[in-house]
This record gives structure tokens, sequence and C-alpha cells, in this order.
């Protein structure tokens, strides 16, 4: 459980060109931390998917202090409210926020 978030959205982390994965973006004073699903059709097809568990997802993330990451604005398409944070060993996140200026100013802040 996080504690002091300062913000928090419900965001796509864009695993690839082609792949995208419904997640949770939260800001507290020290960390970064996304929380990234998605149901998986293998072993039992789009019907199982559909009905699995939120347990039985596929999930992925990260929790990343602030000072060990560095941000950017990136690109989707036409989108623009595309969060990049790359970590210390220079692996980039790609992350779809509502208002990117928003984040950035918060993350500038913190």
């Amino acid at each position: 459980m996080l504690t002091d978030v300062l913000k928090q959205e419900h965001v796509g982390y864009l695993k690839s060109k082609l792949n995208l994965m419904n997640g949770i973006l939260s800001l507290t004073k020290t960390q970064l931390v996304l929380e990234a699903y998605q149901r998986s059709v293998e072993d039992g097809g789009l019907f199982r998917a559909l009905f699995k568990k939120k347990n039985d997802m596929d999930t992925e993330g990260f929790a990343f202090d602030l000072h060990t990451i560095k941000t950017s604005r990136g690109k989707h398409g036409f989108n623009k409210n595309v969060l990049e944070v790359t970590d210390a060993n220079g692996i980039s996140w790609r992350i779809l926020v509502k208002d990117y200026t928003e984040w950035e100013s918060l993350l500038k802040q913190s």
C-alpha cells in the first residue's frame, strides 16, 4: 500500500508499439510507481481471458525512487501525452497519461 500519494491516475503502459496494458501510475513524495496488468489469452482462449480473476492477470511495472529516474515527453502517433521514464540502467517505460504537463510539473516539484 502506498502512502503519501500526491497523484494517482489510470494510464496505459505502452509495452510495445502494438501492446498496450492498462495500469495505475502513482506519484509519492519519494517514488514513481506503475502497476500494469493485462488479461492473457493463453491457455483457454479469449473467453477464459475475459473472466480471469485479477490475480490471474499478467502484470508488469516498477517502483523507482525519483532521484534515480529521468523523465521526458514522448509521442505515440498523434498523442503527445506520453510520459517516458528511464531508469538508472537506461531502460525506458512509455506511459500514456491524461495530461503530460501536469505530471511533468509534479515530477519537477518532487
